[in-house]
């Protein structure tokens, strides 16, 4: 079979994903193959448009369009900093209504793999948390092994700058689980049983 066809291709494609590998890239291709055009090519349209108009805050890291971030422009929003791993974290923690302040999204943790990226993002919520006076700061990195060493470190960071109240959400996300894939009633408890760290 040659290699080189749009199928194969797709193929290679799909493989970029997390949790992709080459059986479910040729069983998304395959789907596709069969499924209705103006559907496959909604989904086309999609990814370039999420691409073509969509950014990361340089401010929070979060999703926005244009010149605008809804978090960060949000004034309405109560003096606090929430630290998380990803956006499906905030989107969970927004879900819950539980928490109305700002976010800074690491977009990873401490590891052998992307150390220097991470440093770098932990540099910059540093050099916010100078520039603003939060009222208090909840580490919400999951709970798992790099998830605390990054929690610690991040802890110890802000430390030496600011004597700002730390906290940590806590009861109800198992060790090794991640706040998106928790329920609503799971992360409202976790952020109402939040400790001093």
């Amino acid at each position: 079979m040659k290699k080189k066809n749009p199928f194969f291709s797709l193929i290679e494609s799909f493989k970029i994903l997390p949790g992709v590998g080459e059986k479910t890239a040729m069983r998304y291709t395959v789907h596709l193959m069969k499924e209705k055009e103006e559907k496959v090519m909604k989904l086309a349209k999609d990814i370039i448009e999420l691409k073509q108009k969509l950014k990361l805050c340089e401010e929070c890291g979060f999703i926005k369009s244009e010149n605008s971030c809804e978090i960060c422009s949000d004034g309405k929003r109560e003096n606090t900093l929430c630290i998380v791993e990803d956006i499906p974290a905030v989107i969970a923690i927004e879900k819950t209504g539980i928490y109305r302040g700002y976010y800074h999204i690491l977009h990873g943790v401490i590891s052998i793999e992307n150390n220097e990226e991470i440093m770098e993002r932990i540099r910059r919520l540093v050099e916010r948390i100078k520039r603003k006076r939060f009222k208090e700061i909840i580490i919400a990195t999951n709970p798992t092994v790099e998830g605390d060493a990054t929690a610690f470190y991040i802890k110890e960071k802000i430390k030496e700058i600011s004597d700002v109240k730390l906290l940590k959400i806590t009861s109800g996300i198992p060790v090794g689980g991640s706040i998106d894939m928790m329920d609503e009633m799971t992360i409202s408890q976790s952020f109402k049983h939040r400790l001093e760290f």
